[in-house]
């Protein structure tokens, strides 16, 4: 696996922590977080593992220190609101397909057929594309 492509990717705890963050209404301790995985069957350390992990990979950010006992927690955060992430997720896996090719996707939403599109998918992206151009024109 080519190291620019692995260091993008999430392990399934990394997922699971990151998820929990992209979630969260407020930052997170690591013990928050870890009371969120619930049961979750995982060595607890390996959570710190993850977190590292989601930080190298800039998923995540810290976005403080609280103190807690004698010590100071470290409250963690997602670098991205859910739609951010999604759209980037998304964007990303669009161009997996086929080199991005829009005819490609569109063929998959109905049925690879272009004789056979479905007009209801044909006006959806109509209409999107006229949201996308308004929103261009706006100040």
């Amino acid at each position: 696996m080519d190291k620019k492509k692995k260091d993008s990717e999430m392990t399934p705890l990394e997922q699971a922590v990151f998820d929990v963050l992209l979630n969260a209404e407020t930052y997170l301790t690591y013990d928050n977080i870890v009371g969120l995985l619930g049961n979750m069957d995982c060595n607890q350390r390996s959570v710190y593992t993850a977190l590292n992990g989601l930080k190298k990979k800039g998923f995540i950010k810290e976005a403080g220190k609280i103190k807690v006992a004698r010590t100071r927690a470290i409250l963690y955060q997602s670098k991205f609101s859910k739609e951010e992430y999604y759209q980037m997720s998304h964007k990303k896996h669009f161009e997996k397909i086929n080199d991005g090719s829009v005819d490609f996707v569109l063929s998959a939403l109905s049925g690879y057929n272009k004789e056979k599109r479905n007009a209801q998918i044909i006006e959806e992206v109509e209409a999107w594309l006229k949201k996308q151009k308004e929103d261009l024109e706006k100040p």
